[in-house]
């Protein structure tokens, strides 16, 4: 299974190949190399922002992905909750809404608890 993923990403990095890349797909990548590999936030964001960076990954708002990975690797919090303080940040308002203390670690994002 490993070769035909180097392969693929080998052919994204040439540009003979495009991929959509979705959020959840990220996600569970993230999780995968924490939980079975135990690799930690930090080699994680170092391995996978330079193939998000490539210009043949394709997704909506590959920004947000690469800050997601820069907030989990930074803050004590999990990738889902780093990917939607992402894009609170981006959306202009920096508002979350949600009983999850964990994204009053992040600066910047505004958490309100549903009434």
């Amino acid at each position: 299974m490993a070769m035909p993923a180097r392969q693929l990403l080998l052919d994204v990095e040439a540009g003979r190949q495009e991929v959509i890349l979705e959020d959840v797909i990220l996600a569970e990548v993230v999780w995968t190399l924490r939980s079975l590999y135990r690799k930690s936030k930090v080699e994680i964001a170092a391995m996978l922002e330079p193939i998000i960076g490539l210009p043949g990954v394709i997704n909506a708002d590959k920004h947000a992905l690469l800050h997601s990975l820069s907030l989990f690797s930074r803050w004590n919090v999990d990738f889902a909750d780093a990917l939607l303080a992402a894009k609170a940040l981006a959306g202009g308002d920096n508002l979350v809404c949600s009983f999850d203390r964990d994204f009053d670690r992040i600066p910047g994002v505004k958490r309100v608890e549903p009434a």
